[in-house]
């Protein structure tokens, strides 16, 4: 995030044109809201407090998102339910991935979403909001957050008792910031029963194969008959891995890492744009949209334009304010490290290479979560992927996923961006049919 943006996402967005709606479906990891179009901009107006953010009385007051809620284990979950033109029960899960988004934003335009794949008009869109959106941020994990990333940007040599504060003091692995298994398929299943929904379909990019996973053996999930899995992320791949093969990708799709970089000051930002910056940016462009990443790329590593690498490096690692970071960041966290095996390994040194560094500082706080193999629902499935995509480590997914389902079939994208739609309309014809 930016500097004019604020911790829940609020602000002022990089982007190279208005993007098409098309291009919406956006963001895993950590770029939790990219390079998409704007939110209202909140320039020139002071920043408030992560606590006086999440403070609100009504918790769909900041929505901007048709917005309910409905009580569950002690918090209100919040959730949109996009009908039908007309009325039905017949209903999928729309997830848009993460973690570490804010479906309920505004940025999404998720009412128009149906139009632009016609074989969903028939279906209600269920969408339900990220834990971290309306969980309070106290100062201790504020103040960890910030210690953490400090550290990251200096290269300090306390970044791995940083990561261990942050781990500890924010409770990463707990379900406080993004969802557990366990929470997610209570939370479907109650909103099903409470809206007299019947779910048969699920539509999901990248880390919403996660989630996807999370229903299998859940009572709302027993009619599931089919779903979509675009660009998924690799459930169950081994941490260090993973993050082997994501600085692997990078550097084969971008080039080589930029080097060093003479510091810059950008009216804009709080912070001189500097070498991790450059770095950070690098690692981001993945996340950049389809129509607009050639000419990120051309921006970060070849005119190394200061504006677009400090856009770039705040999205990677959701800072605003100063040395502020998200609580996207910690939902990131909760549910990443989870979804990976042996992360605990990733504190045995970080790596020389930059890229490889960066990659693993985004996972570092991590501390060996109880994670679990990959199962999923037993529905028709259809999964995009492609062998180039340096955000979720290529076709890994599309391997595990082959493993565990018996009803599957592959579309295999040339497409680099993490976000190309290419395939998307193959995979909903192939489960539904044509329009």
């Amino acid at each position: 995030m930016s500097a004019k943006t604020d911790s829940r996402g609020r602000g002022s967005r990089l982007t190279f044109g208005r993007l098409p709606f098309a291009a919406i479906i956006i963001v895993v990891m950590a770029a939790s809201l990219g390079v998409a179009a704007a939110l209202s901009s909140t320039s020139g107006k002071p920043q408030p407090s992560a606590n006086a953010v999440t403070e609100v009385k009504d918790p769909c007051e900041d929505a901007r998102e048709m917005c309910a809620t409905l009580p569950l284990n002690g918090r209100e979950w919040r959730y949109s339910l996009v009908k039908a033109s007309t009325a039905t029960r017949r209903t999928a899960i729309l997830d848009l991935g993460g973690p570490g988004i804010a479906p309920l934003s505004g940025t999404y335009h998720l009412s128009d979403y149906a139009a632009q794949l016609p074989q969903l008009s028939g279906y209600n869109l269920l969408v339900i909001e990220e834990p971290w959106v309306t969980q309070s941020l106290d100062d201790s994990c504020a103040e960890a957050l910030a210690a953490y990333y400090g550290s990251v940007r200096a290269a300090a040599g306390d970044i791995p008792d940083r990561a261990a504060a942050l781990q500890r003091i924010c409770e990463i692995g707990q379900g406080r910031w993004g969802f557990t298994p366990q929470e997610y398929a209570q939370v479907v299943n109650a909103v099903t029963t409470h809206e007299s929904l019947d779910l048969e379909g699920f539509v999901g990019h990248s880390f919403g194969a996660a989630r996807y996973s999370y229903l299998t053996g859940a009572e709302a999930a027993e009619n599931l008959k089919w779903a979509v899995l675009a660009r998924p992320f690799p459930v169950g791949t081994d941490a260090v891995s993973f993050a082997t093969r994501r600085a692997q990708l990078i550097e084969k799709d971008f080039g080589t890492a930029p080097g060093a970089y003479k510091q810059q000051t950008v009216e804009s930002r709080s912070l001189p744009v500097t070498s991790f910056d450059a770095a950070s940016a690098f690692v981001g462009l993945g996340y950049a949209a389809e129509a607009e990443q050639s000419e990120a790329t051309d921006a970060v590593m070849k005119k190394r334009t200061p504006e677009v690498i400090g856009e770039f490096s705040d999205n990677l690692w959701h800072r605003y304010g100063t040395n502020s970071v998200s609580p996207a960041f910690l939902a990131q966290l909760d549910e990443v490290c989870s979804a990976t095996t042996s992360s605990e390994k990733l504190k045995a040194g970080l790596p020389d290479d930059v890229t490889s560094r960066i990659v693993t500082e985004l996972m570092l706080p991590c501390a060996g979560e109880p994670s679990r193999e990959l199962s999923l629902p037993a529905a028709k499935t259809c999964v995009t992927s492609s062998k180039t995509d340096p955000v979720v480590a290529g076709d890994t997914a599309a391997g595990l996923i082959k493993r565990v389902a018996s009803d599957v079939i592959i579309y295999e994208s040339r497409a680099v961006s993490h976000n190309s739609q290419d395939g998307l309309s193959y995979c909903m014809t192939k489960v539904l049919g044509a329009a």
